[in-house]
């Protein structure tokens, strides 16, 4: 392929790849108003690890809200009641929580690696201060909804 050719292809996928890209936290924490009566939760990686290749699904009581993917994190805004968080996978175990009306979550995820065999199970832990859990958002963008 001619010289030219690649790179007009290497800037327009590099365009593609720019409008992609989702707000960063601190512009998605200042911009979105939690409604009257419902609770957010924050999804979050913790570290680099296998499950960014596979891209497994995360589930919020069942429901797929987003994937894994390198510095992306998800949020959801839910009524009070009762969440467990999974993956497409591993849908018995999760995080297991509350959530009551006016409260944030923030739940952090890994998925270690198995060799070749992929994934393992993954961890999912509480971050119960939301000063770290901002800490450790602050350079990641928002992913939206993806199913």
């Amino acid at each position: 392929m001619p010289r030219g050719i690649r790179i007009v292809l290497l800037l327009c996928a590099a365009s593609l790849l720019a409008a992609c890209a989702g707000p960063r936290y601190a512009e998605v924490a200042r911009n979105t108003q939690l409604k009257p009566g419902e609770g957010r939760i924050y999804l979050f990686p913790t570290t680099s690890n296998c499950a960014f290749v596979m891209q497994p699904k995360l589930r919020v009581n069942n429901e797929i809200v987003g994937r894994v993917k390198p510095n992306v994190f998800y949020y959801v805004d839910r009524p009070p009641g009762n969440y467990i968080i999974t993956d497409k996978y591993w849908t018995g175990d999760g995080a297991s929580f509350a959530l009551a009306a006016g409260e944030t979550r923030y739940v952090a995820y890994h998925f270690p690696t198995m060799g070749s065999s992929g994934c393992g199970k993954p961890s999912f832990h509480f971050v119960e201060s939301s000063a770290e859990a901002e800490r450790l958002l602050l350079p990641m963008t928002y992913g939206g909804t993806s199913r």
